[in-house]
């Protein structure tokens, strides 16, 4: 999902404040940062995730777009998210499904802060 906001923002103030919520949480980041663009990627890991291939990762890129802010917000490893689910699922009766589940509740918590922090600048 991408938002928007019809005038062009500071995206290193942006970055940071949007790098924040995930430091608040204790997940692992890393940052691409230039003049066009900023690029969080943000993941949650624990030697529990990953007995469970639950390990999640949440991409957020900031850049500006004739005029405007956007800033889009993406799970990363979609596609090996659902074939461990699949296999999870089979063996465990759905104990990754609900990793899943618990990760796109988590995208929709970030992407309600991103918009609250976007709509305040």
């Amino acid at each position: 999902m991408d938002l928007v906001r019809n005038a062009t923002v500071d995206l290193d103030i942006l970055g940071e404040r949007l790098s924040f919520w995930f430091v608040e949480r204790s997940w692992n980041i890393q940052a691409d940062v230039n003049p066009t663009h900023y690029i969080i990627q943000a993941s949650k890991a624990g030697k529990v995730r990953i007995f469970f291939a639950a390990c999640r990762t949440l991409v957020v890129i900031c850049r500006h777009d004739e005029g405007k802010t956007l800033v889009s917000v993406r799970q990363g490893r979609w596609t090996k998210n659902i074939w461990s689910n699949l296999a999870w699922f089979v063996g465990t009766g759905g104990t990754n499904l609900a990793f899943t589940l618990w990760s796109l509740e988590v995208q929709r918590e970030f992407q309600n802060f991103a918009k609250g922090i976007l709509d305040g600048m």
